[in-house]
């Protein structure tokens, strides 16, 4: 597991986006934020964003939103990503609820409070081309995103729950995160590691 330590010395870019975030919203009651945006993604220079639904207890625990946490949802998320073959530079995951509050469940307020910073997020990604919608929570926060001329994808949960019951939605989900790529501009050196 990386430390917070570690992780701010490796990434200006995610920090950056990360205090220009906090520093841009007013989400009042929200319990804590906890979680930042991996370091290890494209950051500011991010072309797809994956908006999934809201963070569980091993993002708080790693500090990061990252496809690289200890659960069985981020293990899927990075094996779809590179499934779908999307380079990891070219991406940042974030959350339409992007606090943990001790529950998976997403209250109407929290939804509201979320959405509103949406608008706040593109605007931080100059290079941002594309947003995945991950999950049916996620897909609630699509409004903002209509008038911005980025290309929006829907794309199930890669859950453990949606994996139990629904086999052909989870086996979808690198199909659906491919479709990114088409709105994607990769400069060469980006398609490292």
């Amino acid at each position: 597991m990386r430390t917070s330590a570690s992780n701010e010395e490796q990434c200006c870019g995610c920090l950056r986006l990360r205090s220009s975030l906090i520093t841009s919203r007013n989400c009042g009651d929200v319990v804590d934020w906890k979680s930042d945006f991996d370091p290890l993604d494209g950051g500011v220079t991010a072309q797809v964003l994956f908006l999934f639904e809201k963070p569980g207890p091993m993002a708080v625990e790693s500090g990061f939103i990252s496809r690289d946490n200890d659960d069985a949802t981020a293990e899927a998320t990075f094996k779809f990503m590179e499934q779908a073959g999307i380079p990891r530079k070219c991406t940042v995951i974030w959350n339409v609820v992007p606090w943990w509050n001790g529950t998976r469940k997403v209250t109407a307020s929290e939804l509201s409070q979320g959405v509103a910073h949406i608008e706040a997020l593109v605007k931080l990604l100059p290079e941002l081309s594309a947003v995945v919608m991950v999950g049916g929570k996620a897909a609630r926060a699509q409004h903002p995103l209509e008038s911005t001329g980025l290309t929006v994808i829907g794309s199930c949960h890669p859950s453990p729950i949606v994996r139990a019951t629904s086999r052909a939605k989870w086996e979808a989900i690198p199909g659906q995160w491919a479709q990114a790529m088409a709105a994607l501009t990769v400069p060469d050196s980006r398609l490292g590691p």
